[in-house]
């Protein structure tokens, strides 16, 4: 259960992918060539075609514990997560003095839980994902020493699974199951600024648009002690579902400033439109559809940073981030256990000698207890409970190529 992939556990669909501890130095820095995705704006600032390839391996060390004196379901806990690798790469291309252009492919939003087949919440959720591979081309222009201008697309795949048991009314049947799945392809503008107001300290302004996947669900339903045109009637019904396929529209900021010691400060924010979501738990109950829908709300993600130089090639960081929780308690669904976070990281750059630079950082996770009381329900019955241990690791290392 919970089983997040590492953008997704931090910041929900916010898309970020950062060489630095606890993503912060998001949107001002502009140092390397993973600037093409996070400020496209901020390609002006790279005198060389750039390329970085990062890796972030992440681990949820949760588990959800059942508050067994009020659920009233057998079957226990969900299944715990296994370690996800998350890739991503990006280039940046010199056109002319001028003119930046760049590309990226990654893996910005990923998560999901598969808790199996038999435990306490199947009628809830046994399993869930959305996985969302984008490629951003980009380009920046630099309108004069100060200002500089970018923008781009966020080409997206987006796929998404929702598997839920049904309790079948007659003792005679043994639970049923629905299977719902759907993807499509989806595109975002991306509008871009950065703004240097001295060498030293610079503003990173970043606007996505919203996008949503043209999808028709494939909705499967086995096992439901009902008439064939019953099911047929649940199925189509479903599949007019405004199913979680879409990336809200978010505002990045960032600011960057260097001491005259050269160490760097960096504060960067998010705000998404989180509200506009979708569905994303789907339950069948005396064979009628049960879609709670308007469960999010929009937040804010905040990070800082700290960067310090250790010796000649070497420079240490840390960073701290928090973001809020995208629902309320009340609402809170086993598919996506969202709750406020609290990240901290340390890490390590190294400059070698022909340019090129490694990144290696650790970060742990606070991602709350996230409680969940189902109510009481005469089918699918009542479900409490809340995460222990409720830590995540992760490690991420990046090389840029210059």
């Amino acid at each position: 259960m919970r089983t997040l992939f590492l953008s997704m556990l931090l910041l929900l669909c916010v898309e970020v992918n950062a060489a630095a501890p606890a993503f912060s130095r998001l949107y001002a820095v502009a140092d390397s060539a993973e600037t093409v995705y996070h400020t496209p704006a901020g390609m002006t600032r790279l005198d060389a075609n750039a390329f970085t390839l990062s890796g972030i391996l992440i681990k949820y060390m949760g588990e959800f514990d059942i508050d067994e004196s009020v659920t009233t379901i057998s079957g226990g806990a969900p299944d715990s997560g296994d370690p996800i690798l998350v890739p991503s790469l990006y280039y940046v291309h010199v056109v002319n003095d001028d003119w930046r252009a760049g590309i990226s492919l990654n893996i910005p939003t990923g998560f999901g839980s598969s808790s199996g087949g038999s435990w306490a919440g199947r009628y809830y959720s046994t399993e869930s994902s959305l996985i969302l591979i984008s490629t951003s081309p980009g380009v920046a222009y630099r309108v004069n020493e100060w200002l500089s201008l970018g923008g781009g697309l966020n080409i997206n795949y987006t796929t998404s699974d929702i598997t839920t048991a049904i309790a079948n009314s007659d003792p005679d049947f043994s639970d049923g199951k629905l299977e719902v799945e759907s993807d499509g392809l989806s595109v975002a503008v991306v509008l871009s600024s950065l703004i240097e107001l001295s060498p030293t300290t610079r503003i990173g302004l970043n606007y996505h648009t919203e996008s949503e996947a043209d999808s028709e669900p494939d909705v499967k339903i086995s096992g439901l002690g009902a008439s064939s045109e019953a099911i047929e009637r649940l199925e189509v019904a479903i599949s007019d579902l405004e199913i979680a396929s879409k990336i809200p529209a978010h505002f990045q900021f960032g600011i960057y400033h260097r001491l005259d010691n050269d160490w760097e400060l960096t504060f960067d924010s998010i705000w998404m439109n989180f509200s506009e979501f979708g569905v994303t738990e789907i339950s069948i109950v005396d064979n009628e559809i049960q879609a709670p829908d308007d469960l999010y709300e929009d937040f804010w993600a905040l990070s800082a940073g700290l960067s310090f130089p250790l010796s000649a090639g070497m420079t240490g960081r840390v960073g701290a981030l928090y973001a809020q929780s995208a629902i309320k308690d009340e609402n809170r669904s086993f598919s996506f256990a969202l709750d406020r976070i609290y990240g901290l990281g340390a890490g390590i750059q190294y400059e070698w000698q022909s340019g090129d630079i490694v990144d290696v950082n650790l970060n742990i996770f606070d991602t709350g207890n996230a409680p969940i009381d189902t109510g009481d329900d005469p089918v699918r019955g009542r479900i409490a409970g809340e995460y222990v241990d409720h830590y995540a690791l992760g490690l991420e290392l990046s090389y840029h190529w210059n």
